[in-house]
């Protein structure tokens, strides 16, 4: 989307959307828990009022602390090493109801009551039905990162940003062809230095306040030879500054000694993408589940059995302006990258740059170590704001929950045609 600054000014927004009012989330989601979780961090002084919260999910009858939401069919609990707790509020003691959406409308809630949309998976569904109700984003109701980022930047001079992926290495155990960070499309795939991710941590944090989820990621991440380094360095200079850490591991590299130390001493979970529906690995997989476990580390296992495709990321699918803006407003990315001290609105074109499958363009970043650092201008790219209304990748990529890639599972290990 361009940015508008009579439709899309922060002060603006804040005088439609002020934080003294009462409001409806749409979504008990694991973002709608996070989002609360936020708010009263970094805004103490303000109540973060919420009357009740619409989801049709009918497990969504308690909101759940993150990364669980409403409870999420894609977990493993019975292979998990996690309590699931209910979300609690330091200040406020008031239960929060969650009704279905025909009960929302038969109610006559939305007539009265502006909504904070609190899913990106179901965002533009979501948005679609309340446009059924000649409702308007932006006035009737609007995208929760926006509160998240604006509210905090306006009210209290804070920088915050919602999610943030850093890739710790290039190599992965796995093969997938259809692997949704490019990797079998890198020429020679390399471990990033220590040096590298301790710049781009240092440049990251001392620009920003807080991010509410910090993700470490690869290709493998426990094949990186500084991992442990840099949880470690995460944990004693930024970790006050993350609302919630995780890793992401395929299951397939047991930890090292040093790595299960650096686990146990920081405030982390461990995801593991299980794949063992469609790869022979099971033995190997539980081994280091029962591991994690055996050391104490909090570990979710996600049930992978399929996945959009991207497309390859050399090949343009988009060609005009007026396309490539309309889709990436369909697009539901949440994942921004950290790469090289610059702030990637889609990790995706991190990797693809990366890859060399794709040329490096400024419209796509903002670079954190400029000498005119402007954190508005950091926060309206982390909204979906850039110069051009689309992130040029775009042009190459069939977006988050578009309906438009194939439905892939990693049963396919190999590589893909280059170009």
């Amino acid at each position: 989307m361009i940015y508008n600054d009579k439709k899309h000014n922060f002060e603006l927004f804040l005088n439609k959307w002020p934080p003294n009012k009462e409001y409806i989330l749409y979504g008990a989601s694991k973002d709608a828990s996070q989002l609360i979780k936020t708010i009263d961090h970094l805004l103490p002084n303000i109540e973060f009022k919420i009357s009740l919260i619409v989801d049709d999910d009918k497990n969504s009858k308690i909101l759940y602390d993150y990364p669980i939401g409403s409870i999420n069919k894609n977990y493993n609990y019975d292979k998990s090493n996690f309590k699931i707790t209910k979300l609690k509020r330091n200040k406020i003691k008031k239960k929060i109801e969650i009704i279905n959406f025909e009960e929302a409308v038969k109610k006559e809630i939305f007539k009265t009551n502006q909504i904070i949309i609190t899913s990106d998976q179901n965002y533009q569904f979501y948005k679609k039905k309340l446009e059924n109700l000649k409702m308007i984003e932006d006035i009737h109701f609007c995208n929760y990162k926006k509160i998240a980022a604006i509210w905090p930047f306006k009210i209290a001079s804070k920088i915050h940003l919602w999610r943030t992926d850093i890739l710790l290495t290039e190599k992965c155990s796995l093969n997938c062809t259809f692997c949704n960070m490019y990797m079998p499309h890198y020429n020679k795939q390399k471990h990033r230095s220590f040096e590298e991710l301790e710049n781009d941590l240092n440049s990251y944090f001392t620009k920003i306040d807080y991010v509410s989820i910090f993700h470490l990621v690869g290709g493998e991440p426990l094949l990186s030879p500084y991992v442990s380094k840099i949880i470690d360095l995460i944990n004693h200079k930024y970790r006050k500054k993350i609302g919630y850490l995780f890793l992401t591991t395929n299951g397939t590299v047991k930890p090292k000694g040093d790595v299960l130390e650096a686990l146990k001493k920081t405030q982390i979970d461990i995801h593991i993408s299980d794949y063992t529906d469609s790869i022979n690995y099971g033995r190997k997989f539980d081994s280091i589940r029962k591991n994690f476990e055996e050391n104490k580390i909090n570990f979710l296992v996600r049930k992978y059995e399929n996945w959009s495709d991207f497309g390859h990321p050399s090949e343009e699918k988009f060609v005009g302006e007026k396309e490539s803006i309309d889709h990436f407003d369909s697009c539901s990315a949440p994942f921004r990258g950290l790469n090289n001290s610059k702030y990637y609105y889609c990790h995706l074109n991190t990797s693809a740059v990366l890859a060399k499958k794709f040329k490096d363009n400024k419209n796509d970043y903002y670079d954190l170590n400029n000498k005119l650092f402007n954190g508005e201008e950091l926060l309206k790219l982390d909204l979906g704001f850039p110069k051009k209304g689309y992130v040029t990748f775009c042009k190459n990529c069939y977006g988050c929950n578009t309906g438009l890639g194939d439905k892939v599972n990693p049963s396919s290990q190999g590589l893909r045609l280059q170009n």
